[in-house]
């Protein structure tokens, strides 16, 4: 493939209207590097536009080639067989109806990016920046959403390791909001009953939503039973500027690859 003429971004879709503008303002953002070649938004489902409508637009304003981009953490189902058929049904059906050739690749998903890193490590700084306090009792827990993929799974694993690493902290622990073990109420209930002078909850989530608002909800919950521990909830990841250069850094090298 040589220069595509449209980028597809692809989120995987949310209810919630503040995840909903979050990815958007990631698409705005990536825009702003790409200023000659359209960004185009999209979700994979729960929201519109769809992969379908994004396409249908791109290629009736002449794009021919296509970088998908999936705004994913990991390479899971919807990265390795949701997106991929979405797409190709999509333009197998634009295409049949112009009669033209239209080329697709797919970037990788996040998962252990440097970038991605940096912003995860940034989020934990700052939920302790107001209170600071010496590393040698602090737990970490990051909480990931949780994926029946084997993969997918020991790449969220890794990923605490090196945040652990990154932090300096004295425990860390990997846990799962679902389709994974260990779930995250077990995990805090098993750190609250150790005793760490803090325990530092963070979503290794992309964008505002009910999973980040009944986390928030829960660790409320763990305060008020283990008092003598100081609860810290760290921020989602977001549409931040690290995570634009991520996006950016993927599209780049799958448009390299294909060159």
């Amino acid at each position: 493939m040589s220069n595509p003429d449209a980028i597809l971004l692809v989120g995987h879709g949310t209810r919630d209207a503040r995840g909903a503008a979050e990815f958007l303002e990631l698409a705005r953002r990536l825009g702003e590097r790409f200023d000659a070649t359209p960004v185009c938004p999209c979700f994979l489902e729960l929201a519109e536009p769809t992969i379908a409508e994004a396409i249908a637009v791109a290629v009736a304003k002449g794009a021919r080639r296509i970088v998908v981009a999936p705004v994913l953490l990991f390479a899971a189902g919807h990265s390795k067989q949701d997106i991929p058929a979405a797409v190709d049904a999509a333009i197998q059906r634009t295409a049949r109806g112009r009669g033209e050739r239209i080329e697709w690749l797919q970037t990788d998903a996040l998962e252990c990016h440097p970038k991605l890193l940096e912003l995860s490590a940034e989020r934990f700084s700052e939920a302790i920046a107001t209170a600071p306090l010496a590393n040698d009792d602090v737990c970490l827990v990051l909480v990931g959403r949780g994926s029946h993929d084997a993969e997918a799974t020991a790449a969220m694993r890794r990923i605490g390791t090196l945040r652990a690493e990154m932090s300096g902290v004295s425990r860390s622990e990997t846990a799962f909001i679902a389709m994974a073990e260990p779930k995250y109420p077990d995990v805090l209930r098993a750190a609250g009953e150790r005793g760490h002078a803090r325990i530092v909850v963070q979503p290794h989530l992309l964008f505002e939503g009910e999973l980040v608002t009944k986390l928030r909800t829960d660790v409320a919950e763990f305060r008020r039973l283990f008092p003598a521990t100081d609860w810290r909830v760290a921020g989602h990841l977001g549409p931040d500027t690290l995570l634009v250069d991520a996006v950016e850094s993927l599209c780049c090298a799958a448009i390299a690859g294909a060159l």
